[in-house]
């Protein structure tokens, strides 16, 4: 047969569901034509607890939900008025002696966790074949419902509640209490007070938790039993063998990687393949899908790890890596360009390169262009001095070594100069004198030293030799002044000879 309520396939002639405890009236069989007769169990859609009082101290007021264990129910102290949650354990688990021995022991030491994140533990009795436990009632969702139908958490909210569920789970690795079904719907979210204050999470189930050991065997032969509690079992729980704090690490990675990514690391249509994947398969890594900071990453792969010996020993030591990896500064993380498929970061370097080149380019052209310009203004400063008139020589490019002469005579410029037509007259020729001498402007000399220099001597200051670059007319004025004079024909056909005193330095 099978329950009305839950579907939970039962025995026949069974009173009651040991899933969800509605209990059976009776049996109506009815037939069809062409059909076989079928036994169909009619339940009563009521609550057979509800509204009565265990040990007449706590009064049951309504389900709040159940489980493959036993149900809890919202109930009020009748002494104090509070209201309190009451677990009461399945009738069929209460019937076995050893099962009440472990109920027991176990809820004792739930009953001395005191912790902000575990949910406190008030009182436990046994009553008319009854076995309950009394604790703190917590308004707010499971953690399993908020991630119902996929839904993901921020990045940052998630580390936020893991800190707090590491922290209660810590304090019972702190007195050897393994929880050992750690799963979102063992986690109340409960949301803040008032203003200022943050969300925090209850940690729920410890009382009953070496339990679990019972279900998940009966798990494999009872269809329907602890559906979803596979998804979060170590590789150890899924063998069978003895557990310690590290399989509720493991579980709690595969919570935190659920919170972060919408979805479980190691889903099958059935708990036996399910239990496959956690033995033989690595969890699919975030980073090819989400923008998750590697750091965490590292943290999570270490709590999923197959070997026990390589996740965080406890908790406590989980949530600590975590909260250092939160802190290590993130990178940017790559975007893909839409269309191309190429990461963004792969173009950021390719503009500065492009720049670098650019500038590089600019600076040779500048260069270039420097050197240029130089060449051309020394050219150009060559040819200006090749055209000023030769009766001027370039100041100190050369020297003449030649006796100061006081005064020119006819005498000297007839021994001197080439034989030349019938000078003009005495008052033409003062005439002229005066004008050159009013138009040339007299520059000061240095004072004339005593030595004795030798004849047409020449003394070059050590520059760049422009001689071969000169025109014909400029040299062969050079070659005449080295001579002692220089010749030139005026426009009015008469001839001139200028002679150089300049004195040696």
């Amino acid at each position: 047969m099978t329950c009305s309520n839950c579907q939970t396939i039962l025995k026949a002639n069974t009173p009651f569901c040991v899933s969800c405890g509605l209990i059976f009236i009776g049996e109506v069989a009815s037939k069809k034509q062409s059909a076989a007769a079928t036994t169909v169990a009619t339940a009563v859609k009521a609550d057979p607890l509800s509204g009565r009082t265990l040990d007449g101290k706590y009064e049951l007021q309504a389900r709040l939900g159940q489980g493959g264990m036993g149900m809890v129910y919202r109930a009020r102290r009748v002494q104090i008025g509070d209201e309190v949650a009451v677990k009461v354990l399945h009738p069929h688990y209460s019937a076995a002696a050893d099962v009440l021995v472990r109920f027991r022991r176990e809820a004792q030491a739930a009953a001395t966790l005191r912790h902000p994140n575990v949910v406190t533990i008030y009182d436990y009795s046994e009553s008319d074949a009854l076995a309950y436990l009394v604790m703190e009632f917590v308004p707010g969702l499971s953690l399993g419902q908020l991630l119902k139908d996929g839904h993901r958490l921020p990045l940052a909210r998630a580390v936020a509640l893991m800190q707090c569920i590491c922290a209660g789970v810590g304090a019972a690795h702190r007195r050897n209490i393994v929880h050992r079904d750690l799963k979102p719907d063992n986690i109340i979210v409960v949301p803040p007070s008032s203003e200022g204050e943050t969300e925090t999470v209850k940690v729920v189930d410890f009382g009953i938790a070496k339990l679990r050991d019972l279900a998940a065997t009966q798990a494999l032969t009872e269809t329907g039993m602890i559906i979803g509690t596979p998804f979060y079992m170590s590789p150890e729980q899924c063998r069978g063998e003895e557990l310690d704090a590290r399989s509720d690490v493991y579980s709690l990675g595969v919570m935190f990687y659920e919170m972060i990514a919408g979805m479980r690391p190691f889903t099958a249509p059935t708990p036996t393949g399910v239990i496959a994947k956690h033995l033989t398969q690595a969890p699919p890594p975030l980073h090819a899908t989400l923008r998750i900071p590697p750091s965490i990453e590292a943290v999570l792969m270490r709590a999923l790890a197959k070997d026990p010996q390589a996740r965080p020993s406890n908790a406590l030591v989980f949530a600590h890596e975590l909260e250092v990896a939160w802190r290590q500064p993130v990178k940017p993380m790559p975007v893909r360009n839409q269309g191309s498929g190429v990461p963004s970061h792969v173009s950021q370097p390719r503009s500065h390169r492009v720049r670098n080149a650019v500038l590089v380019l600019v600076a040779l052209f500048c260069l270039v262009a420097g050197g240029v310009g130089l060449l051309a203004f020394r050219f150009v400063l060559a040819w200006q001095t090749a055209q000023q008139p030769t009766t001027s020589p370039t100041p100190g490019r050369v020297i003449l070594n030649a006796k100061p002469v006081a005064s020119i005579t006819p005498k000297a410029v007839a021994s001197v100069a080439t034989p030349r037509p019938t000078p003009p007259p005495l008052g033409v020729v003062k005439e002229r004198e005066k004008m050159r001498l009013a138009s040339v402007t007299v520059m000061p000399t240095a004072p004339v030293r005593k030595a004795t220099p030798l004849p047409h001597t020449v003394r070059r200051i050590p520059t760049q030799d422009t001689t071969e670059q000169m025109p014909l007319e400029v040299r062969r004025a050079m070659e005449q002044l080295l001579q002692g004079g220089v010749t030139t024909r005026q426009s009015d056909g008469k001839v001139k000879t200028v002679y150089v005193t300049r004195p040696i330095n």
